[in-house]
């Protein structure tokens, strides 16, 4: 007889416990196949991640490169607009304060006799006085024809009075006003007709100006010029109008010369002229022939005074003097006690004073003019 006592199914407990450990095996496969899947989830997003930052970098890079040569033209362009604008003002600058001038010219002369003349031949002064071969009392014995030798034409044309010029003008400080001209041709290096045309000064010079300056209690104003170079003698101021070069020398003064030159335009019609003048090209005859020494040991500039008057309605008159000092010697001999000739220094000196009145009268293209000088020591 069994006795019953409780008993296990073994077998139950067996399947339940497969089934909980087939459960955990599931669940911790599961588990692992989420964080499998997981894993793989944010290693694919971290690949995808990487690839699309590569593909923005790269696109970056492509933009970037792609850019690069617009920025290269950009800049490019903007240089060019920098050096096209530089240029653009420099260019108005100098349209606005550089007058350049000039011309080519080729000059033709003829003389029906010989005269006196300068470089080339074309600076003509007079022509040269009878020049007979014989008497007619000679004439009548020889049985040769008596013949004025200077009775002799002569032709030429040069170029050498081509000419270069700039004038610089419309600069100003405060109420001071700048200006200058440099001017230059060919004339010179010639003896007769003969040699090489060399490049030479004609003028050069700087102005300073000062205008609207009130006079009389402000009624009326002036106008001060002052000029520094080598320009224009004031009593040449005013040249003739002819075809020759000379332009009415040795009648009328000729004459470029260094210099310092004072214009007082008083009022409306009234200037009044003051210059200390040098010599350098034109120069005075003495002891040793035409030399600038002569006022050099003077150690006195030629001086110059003269009063102008000038009407709208065409008038012009001026007036003026011109005052010269030279010392055409600085040393001298003696004769010696005992009959030796010795050298001592002197004290030589010849002042003179050159007067002169011009008048004019303009209209239009018609014009006359009048002019007296008196030529005390005239060069």
């Amino acid at each position: 007889m069994h006795k019953n006592t409780p008993t296990t199914n073994v077998y139950g407990m067996n399947r339940i416990i497969f089934f909980a450990l087939a459960a955990c095996v599931c669940t911790a496969a599961f588990s692992q196949e989420v964080a499998a899947t997981d894993s793989l989830t944010n290693s694919i997003l971290s690949i995808t991640n990487a690839v699309m930052t590569k593909v923005e970098t790269t696109e970056s890079e492509i933009t970037d490169q792609k850019s690069e040569p617009a920025i290269g033209k950009s800049k490019a362009a903007t240089k060019k607009q920098d050096a096209e604008s530089k240029k653009s003002k420099v260019m108005a600058h100098m349209k606005a304060h550089l007058k350049p001038y000039g011309f080519i010219r080729n000059y033709f002369t003829f003389d029906s006799r010989e005269c006196v003349s300068g470089t080339g031949d074309m600076f003509n002064y007079l022509p040269k006085d009878n020049n007979w071969n014989q008497t007619e009392a000679q004439a009548g014995i020889s049985g040769v024809a008596r013949e004025d030798l200077n009775a002799h034409p002569s032709f030429r044309f040069l170029s050498l009075t081509t000419r270069l010029g700039l004038n610089i003008v419309g600069y100003k400080w405060g109420i001071t006003e700048f200006g200058g001209k440099i001017e230059a041709d060919f004339y010179a290096g010639l003896t007769g007709s003969t040699g090489v045309a060399q490049f030479r000064l004609r003028q050069a010079y700087m102005t300073l100006a000062w205008d609207s300056l009130q006079i009389c209690g402000g009624k009326e104003f002036a106008r001060i010029d002052l000029l520094l170079g080598q320009a224009w003698h004031p009593m040449a101021a005013d040249l003739s109008d002819v075809i020759a070069l000379n332009s009415g020398s040795p009648f009328g003064p000729f004459s470029r010369t260094p210099q310092v030159k004072l214009d007082a335009k008083l009022g409306k019609w009234f200037t009044l002229t003051g210059a200390a003048i040098w010599q350098m090209q034109y120069t005075s005859n003495g002891p040793i022939g035409s030399s600038a020494a002569y006022i050099r040991n003077s150690c006195t500039p030629e001086g110059y005074l003269g009063l102008s008057f000038e009407h709208q309605s065409g008038w012009l008159v001026r007036a003026g003097a011109d005052v010269l000092s030279i010392c055409p010697r600085t040393t001298g001999t003696v004769v010696a006690r005992n009959g030796e000739t010795v050298q001592v220094k002197v004290n030589d000196r010849i002042t003179t004073v050159s007067p002169f009145l011009y008048l004019q009268y303009k209209h239009g293209d018609f014009s006359i003019r009048l002019c007296g000088n008196f030529g005390d020591g005239c060069r």
